[in-house]
């Protein structure tokens, strides 16, 4: 019997895909990739929407697809509450995972950054023992935690370290946007599913574009997995707020602009084409 358990331990790790990580600065996008890669293998599989949270259940979702890898998905820890200094520049505990890494330009992300820790944030006092920002957009934009410098920062790192997993994936937000099924189908046959469905495929889009997922916010029909508004009258307040590339001009002024181009054409590396 031991030898009967032992080999099959063996097969199993010999035939197990190694783990997925998506990750991504927060407000990269990563709910809507998380939606769409989730309801992807729902459609296809046939599996039951309702039992699914699809984002916060998007690792017990995968393992229900065969041959393909679990994912699990996460902002590599609290990076948002970071100072650029404070974060961790070494990846060696992702040297057997294969990652995907989302990034979108800074300048919107910095947008979004201030609108959940100005609004989504304090409604969730509750929650989570994270401190509110209670001050002005052009403050957070110069503020010393999670704003631009730590945001260029951590993808920078990131890109240092793209040869530490298995395999590395860079997704760009504004590329997924523009070409949403070419790119989603790239991750997909990254995550292991090898033969990927075109109508699972387009149904995922559908079911993930912006007015469909402000829909389900709005009606809050899928709560508890943080796809719910702050204040429903208060669209900043969304989880979906707009979505827009390069909206950030609508939010800063000339003297900001300015600042925010210099410190992405002085600090972030040049790869990322920003």
């Amino acid at each position: 019997m031991g030898l009967i358990k032992f080999a099959y331990r063996l097969y199993k790790k010999i035939n197990t895909p190694p783990r997925v990580d998506i990750i991504s600065y927060p407000k990269s996008g990563r709910t809507w990739l998380s939606f769409m890669i989730g309801s992807y293998f729902i459609t296809k599989y046939g599996l039951d929407h309702r039992q699914h949270n699809i984002v916060h259940e998007l690792l017990s979702v995968s393992r229900k697809a065969k041959g393909v890898a679990p994912i699990h998905i996460h902002h590599d820890g609290p990076v948002h509450n970071m100072t650029p200094s404070s974060l961790e520049k070494g990846k060696e505990r992702y040297e057997k995972s294969k990652v995907i890494f989302l990034v979108r330009d800074p300048r919107d992300v910095v947008v979004s950054m201030y609108f959940e820790k100005s609004k989504r944030i304090p409604a969730r006092k509750d929650e989570t023992n994270e401190k509110p920002f209670t001050g002005t957009i052009k403050q957070f934009l110069y503020h010393e935690e999670g704003s631009i410098e730590t945001i260029i920062e951590f993808m920078n790192i990131w890109y240092l370290n793209r040869n530490v997993p298995k395999d590395f994936m860079l997704v760009k937000y504004e590329e997924l946007r523009k070409a949403t099924a070419k790119h989603l189908e790239k991750i997909l046959k990254f995550v292991g599913e090898s033969n990927v469905d075109r109508h699972a495929l387009r149904e995922a889009i559908d079911r993930g574009s912006f007015e469909s997922m402000r829909s389900i916010e709005s009606k809050g029909s899928m709560e508890g997995f943080g796809l719910r508004p702050a204040n429903k009258d208060d669209f900043d307040s969304y989880k979906t707020r707009r979505g827009k590339v390069g909206g950030y001009i609508d939010y800063f002024d000339d003297e900001d602009i300015k600042y925010l181009e210099r410190v992405i054409q002085s600090r972030l590396n040049t790869a990322f084409g920003y």
